[in-house]
C-alpha cells in the first residue's frame, strides 16, 4: 500500500509575471539576476603571490553572463585549518556559511601541490547526502596545474554539478550549462584514462560520475545513468579501500545509491543485490564521527534498500535490518536540527513498521507504526509540503487499516479512511495519478469493512475495486464531467 513520491519542489506559489526589464533582458541576451549563478573562487591555498592558478581557474567561467565569477578576498579554509581528508566534510557548513558572506551560488577553493591543482566544489544550499549525484566537498578533482582543454572541461562539469541550485530559474541555467559540458568532459575522462592511475584517476571518476548522474536526471536519460553506474564503479576500484578509504567509500556510498535508484525503476533484483552490497561496504569505513551526515544518510538509504529486498524476498530478516539502519540515522538527523529529514526517515520507519507489524501480527508494532507516521506528519504539513504529507498520510492509513482488521478497531479503520481520503486529495490535485490510483485503492479496501454508518460522506456513488489504470482514468473523467 505505499505510495511515496520521489522528489518534489512543487509548492504552489504563483509564477512571478516578466516586467518590461525583463522583455528587455531577452531580446539582448542578458540573464535576470534570478537566472545567473555566481561563482566565487576563493584564493588557492599554495598559490603565488601573483594569483596565477586562482585566476587560471576563475577564467574558466570569465566572461559567461548567466556565470558571473569573482575571486574572494581570502582563501577557505585558512591554511591553518585545512583538515585532513577523511574530515574534509565536517567543513562543508563553514563552506557554505563563506559562500553566503560572499553572495555566491557556488564556491569552488583547494590548493596547489606542485604541478597540480587540487579542486573542491560547494553549493550554497546542502545537498540530499543520500541522492545519487550528492558529491561531498571533501571530494576533490586533481587536474594539471597548466589547465589544458581537458582540465578546463572537467572543472566546468564538476563545478555545474556541484551547484545544484534550489531557485528553478538558477537551476536551468545550470542545467542547460552542464548538459552542454558533459560531451568534452567525458572526451577528458576517456584520454586520461591511460594516464592517470590509483587515487587521482578514481576521484576523476568520481567527480564525473556525479555529474553524469545530475544530468542523467535532469533528462530523465537511462543510459547516461548507466554509464554513472558504471563510472562510480571504476572509481571505486581505482581508489582502493586500503589506498584511500574515505573516498572508497563515498564512491560505494554513490554506486549503492544509483543502483538502489535502478532497481526502483525497473524492478531490477540484481541492482537492488549490487546496492545493499555496496551500502554496506560503504557503512563499514565512513563513520559517524567523521563524517556525519553522510553517515546518516548512507543508514537511511540501507535501510530503504533492505526494505526493498524484503518486498521482493519476504525476508523478515532484511526487514529488521532496515529498522536498525533507520533507527541509526536518527541518532544524526533528529527532530531538533533536522527536522526535514527526519520526517523523511520517520515515514520510512513507519513502513517497515507496518510490514513488520503485520507479519508478526503485531497490534503493538503497527501502534507504533502509525505513531511514527504521526510525527512525521507534524514536520510534513500539507500546506507547506503537500506531496510529502500525502506519503505520509498514505503510510498512516496502511499501518491503521492493518491495524483495524488485525483488531476490529472501527476506530482504526474510520482514521485510515480519512488518511487515504486526504492523500488521494492531494496526488489528485497535483496531477499525480498514480499515486492518486494506489490511495484511492487503499481507501475502497478500508470501505468495504466499514458499516454505511461509519463510511466518510461525500464519496462518490458505486465504490469498488480499481483493478486498472483505464479504469481510473474513465472514473476521473466521470467526477470531472460532474464539477
Amino acid at each position: 500500500m505505499s505510495a511515496a513520491p520521489r522528489h518534489s519542489s512543487a509548492n504552489g506559489s504563483p509564477a512571478r509575471k516578466p516586467t518590461l526589464a525583463d522583455l528587455f533582458r531577452r531580446l539582448l541576451g542578458i540573464p535576470s539576476p534570478e537566472e545567473r549563478v555566481e561563482v566565487r573562487i576563493a584564493p588557492l591555498i599554495g598559490d603565488d603571490e601573483a594569483k596565477t592558478a586562482t585566476r587560471r581557474v576563475a577564467g574558466i567561467f570569465a566572461g559567461n553572463k548567466r556565470f558571473p565569477v569573482r575571486v574572494a578576498g581570502r582563501p577557505f579554509p585558512a591554511e591553518d585549518a585545512v583538515p585532513p581528508p577523511s574530515q574534509f566534510s565536517l567543513i562543508a557548513p563553514l563552506a557554505r556559511q563563506f559562500l553566503a558572506a560572499e553572495r555566491g551560488d557556488l564556491l569552488i577553493f583547494g590548493d596547489v601541490s606542485g604541478e597540480r591543482l587540487m579542486l573542491r566544489f560547494s553549493p550554497l544550499v546542502a545537498p540530499e547526502e543520500d541522492a545519487p549525484d550528492a558529491l561531498s566537498a571533501g571530494v576533490p578533482l586533481i587536474v594539471p596545474a597548466e589547465l589544458d582543454g581537458g582540465a578546463i572541461s572537467l572543472i566546468r562539469a564538476a563545478g555545474l554539478s556541484a551547484a545544484a541550485p534550489t531557485q528553478a530559474p538558477k537551476a536551468a541555467t545550470v542545467n542547460a550549462a552542464l548538459a552542454a559540458a558533459v560531451e568534452p568532459a567525458q572526451r577528458a575522462v576517456e584520454a586520461l584514462k591511460d594516464v592517470l592511475a590509483g587515487p587521482e584517476k578514481g576521484l576523476t571518476m568520481l567527480v564525473f560520475a556525479s555529474a553524469l548522474a545530475r544530468v542523467g536526471y535532469a533528462q530523465g536519460s537511462s543510459p547516461l545513468l548507466q554509464k554513472a553506474i558504471d563510472h562510480y564503479r571504476a572509481a571505486a576500484e581505482a581508489l582502493g579501500r586500503d589506498k584511500s578509504a574515505h573516498e572508497w567509500a563515498m564512491a560505494e556510498r554513490l554506486l549503492g545509491s544509483e543502483l538502489l535508484a535502478l532497481a526502483e525503476r525497473s524492478d531490477d533484483k540484481t541492482a537492488l543485490a549490487g546496492a545493499i552490497a555496496a551500502l554496506q561496504a560503504a557503512a563499514q569505513t565512513l563513520t559517524r564521527e567523521t563524517a556525519p551526515r553522510d553517515w546518516a544518510a548512507l543508514q537511511h538509504r540501507l535501510g530503504i534498500a533492505l526494505q526493498r529486498m524484503h518486498e521482493q524476498t519476504s525476508s523478515v530478516e532484511h526487514l529488521k535490518q532496515s529498522l536498525v539502519a533507520f533507527q541509526a540515522a536518527l541518532h544524526v538527523f533528529t527532530r531538533a536540527e533536522h527536522p526535514q529529514r527526519w520526517a523523511d526517515i520517520m515515514t520510512s520507519v513507519g513502513h517497515a513498521g507496518h510490514l513488520l507489524g503485520q507479519i508478526l501480527s503485531s497490534p503493538e508494532v503497527l501502534e507504533r507504526a502509525a505513531g511514527a507516521c504521526r510525527q512525521a506528519i507534524e514536520i510534513r504539513r500539507k500546506e507547506a509540503h503537500p506531496l510529502y504529507w500525502a506519503a505520509s498520510q498514505n503510510t498512516l492509513g496502511s499501518a491503521l487499516f492493518a491495524l483495524g482488521r488485525m483488531t476490529g478497531s472501527l476506530d482504526a479503520l474510520v482514521a485510515a479512511e480519512e488518511a487515504f481520503d486526504g492523500a488521494r486529495e492531494v496526488y489528485f490535485a497535483r496531477g499525480a495519478e498514480k499515486l492518486a490510483m494506489i490511495a484511492e485503492k487503499n481507501m475502497v479496501r478500508v470501505r468495504q469493512l466499514l458499516p454505511p454508518s461509519k463510511a466518510k460522506p461525500g464519496g462518490p456513488k458505486g465504490w469498488h475495486e480499481i483493478e486498472d489504470e483505464e479504469e481510473w482514468k474513465k472514473m476521473k473523467g466521470d467526477k470531472e464531467k460532474k464539477s
